[in-house]
């Protein structure tokens, strides 16, 4: 397998790009001044003389700047010319947004309108991509795909793009890490991991017989810098894993305007995460930073990156400025190289009748499964005994003080009556409700095809120890035991406690709050265990501390999430989470 690619990043045609429009000064004001277009193809033809000529061209985004319908015509005309002059396809032409393509006017207007109409202007906001998804779409009418690829699709329902080339022995994987970019701050990037799980999805089904490299695209970096800026990808922690696994072998980015060769991962499973700098901006707004771009040429588990940088003082044949190979003092040659880790594996659809619960075979879901439930029983079988006036030594252990907790069933079956405390529902409550045992609660939810039970009480009445109880009654009568239906809940259930007063980000979603539990301290499990249990299902979410979210909005926040994570979630057979009301503990479903 050879592939060679041209990495381009940061264009960003607009206000601040080499090409001066609008009447502006151009950066070299002399006759023969030309296109930064011309600049390049003359830099191409210089290496083509080496034998290094890109069959791909990458773009990782910020296209344009204001992400305006003028900025993509420039756009166009500079990809367009330098396919054209490669003599390549526009398939072969890959690109994701990055956070100058999102248009922020029509942002604002949406986020206005939504609120004039009392709605939630909900990420990732999309309407803000309009006249990306327009160029995207117009870009790609020209190109000719082979029998059974489909043409490129940018939509709200698939935020990210998968560019498939059998016959060259590669994919693409073009991530879009704007999912909460848009006109008011945080500025961020944030892919999340739903999108990398359906990304990979697809890839699995695509089931083609030739070992395809996996590469992925995305704009923000992948690696946090020094000063730990928000404007990096919050969530590459969580979605590494998911990468590692998958067999990617290369991450390319831009956003920083700076080269970079870095790795993550360890021994045999890393990636390689490759940078460039901005190709189109002007000296004014990268004063510490010329403009840069690169060339990747793999062979087979060889690389070699072929660094280009912008050069001022340097005269070509279109006059004044011309690209030069970017290098270290030490470096005798124009490119460096490195070695891929691992093999390019053949990657197989992945099928529920070669799986349990979930987990490949590989990843030894018993011994984890085991640990996991070792280490939250060790966490929240005591009670914690701080406060108390005394020298007591010994833990005491929540099945000794444990009193048991009765359900009552509403029978109106009125789903959304609101209550002003516990007392007030048990008193509405009286004349048309049925009191039962909890274990069998959670049969009656199943009956009627629910999935949540609400407990009701005073701070201090026992819900939390009530939760670690059920969480206690799951992991010593399973996952490996058979009685868990006495409980009235199937086998294998596994627990997870959520405290809802550490949901910092609701917007984050639920598999990143799992995650962030499940890589406590005090829990330390693997990297992407969590979403391993996500996949494997029959998990009983206990959320616990409601009434510890003292802000209303917040609560109404927090209230809007759970009933996104259920609704999202339904292979999870029920969710208990304890509400904030003043009477004696009681539960309802």
């Amino acid at each position: 397998m050879h592939n060679t690619i041209l990495h381009l990043s940061d264009i960003q045609y607009g206000r601040h790009h080499v090409d001066k429009d609008n009447n502006r000064e151009p950066l070299y004001p002399e006759k023969n001044y030309s296109l930064q277009l011309e600049k390049i193809l003359d830099d191409l033809d210089i290496l083509k003389n080496q034998d290094v000529k890109p069959g791909f061209i990458v773009v990782t985004g910020d296209i344009a700047e204001l992400s305006r319908r003028e900025e993509y015509q420039l756009a166009d005309k500079f990809l367009s010319g330098i396919s054209g002059h490669l003599k390549i396809d526009r398939r072969c032409v890959i690109m994701v947004p990055g956070n100058h393509d999102i248009n922020r006017n029509v942002c604002k207007a949406i986020r206005t309108l939504s609120e004039e109409d009392d709605e939630k202007f909900k990420r990732p906001y999309f309407v803000k991509f309009k006249y990306y998804q327009e160029f995207f779409h117009k870009f790609y009418e020209q190109a000719k795909f082979p029998k059974g690829l489909k043409p490129y699709k940018f939509a709200e329902n698939q935020l990210f793009v998968n560019f498939y080339f059998p016959d060259q022995g590669i994919v693409f994987v073009g991530l879009n890490s704007c999912i909460d970019e848009s006109e008011i701050p945080p500025h961020r990037g944030n892919i999340t991991t739903d999108q990398v799980r359906k990304a990979i999805d697809d890839l699995n089904a695509y089931g083609h017989e030739n070992r395809m490299m996996r590469i992925a695209l995305m704009h923000h970096n992948f690696i946090r810098s020094p000063n730990n800026d928000d404007e990096n990808l919050i969530d590459a922690d969580e979605i590494k894993p998911h990468l590692i696994e998958s067999n990617f072998k290369i991450i390319l980015h831009g956003h920083q305007h700076v080269p970079n060769n870095e790795i993550t991962g360890k021994n045999n499973n890393v990636i390689h995460i490759l940078a460039t700098g901005s190709a189109g901006l002007d000296s004014e707004t990268l004063p510490d930073n010329s403009r840069r771009y690169q060339i990747i040429d793999i062979h087979d588990n060889q690389v070699k990156v072929y660094m280009r940088v912008f050069d001022n003082t340097k005269t070509y044949k279109t006059g004044k400025g011309a690209w030069r190979p970017d290098l270290e003092p030490s470096q005798k040659d124009i490119y460096y190289e490195f070695k891929l880790s691992g093999e390019i594996k053949k990657q197989a659809v992945q099928k529920q009748d070669v799986q349990y619960n979930g987990y490949q075979d590989s990843e030894k879901p018993d011994q984890e499964i085991k640990t996991y439930c070792k280490k939250a029983e060790s966490l929240h079988s005591n009670l914690p005994v701080a406060g108390f006036v005394t020298q007591l030594k010994a833990p005491i252990d929540i099945d000794d003080i444990y009193v048991p907790l009765h359900a009552m069933i509403n029978l109106r079956g009125i789903d959304e009556e609101l209550y002003y405390d516990a007392k007030h529902a048990q008193k509405c409550l009286k004349e048309h409700s049925l009191e039962i045992s909890l274990p069998d609660a959670f049969k009656e939810t199943a009956k009627r095809g629910q999935k949540g039970i609400v407990i009701l009480g005073d701070p201090g009445s026992g819900k939390t120890t009530h939760l670690k109880r059920v969480l206690l009654w799951c992991l010593r009568k399973g996952p490996d035991k058979s009685d868990l239906h006495k409980l009235g809940l199937p086998e294998n259930m596994l627990p997870i406690f959520l405290p809802l007063r550490e949901l910092t980000d609701p917007d984050k979603g639920l598999d990143s709050f799992i995650q962030k539990q499940l890589t406590s301290v005090h829990l330390k499990t693997p990297p992407g265990f969590g979403e391993r249990l996500l996949k494997r299902g029959n998990l009983l979410f206990l959320l616990d501390g409601l009434d510890e979210v003292a802000n209303l909005n917040d609560r109404e926040k927090v209230s809007k999430w759970i009933k996104e994570a259920i609704d999202m979630h339904t292979r999870t057979a029920c969710l208990l989470f304890p509400a904030v009301l003043r009477a004696t503990a009681r539960v309802y479903i």
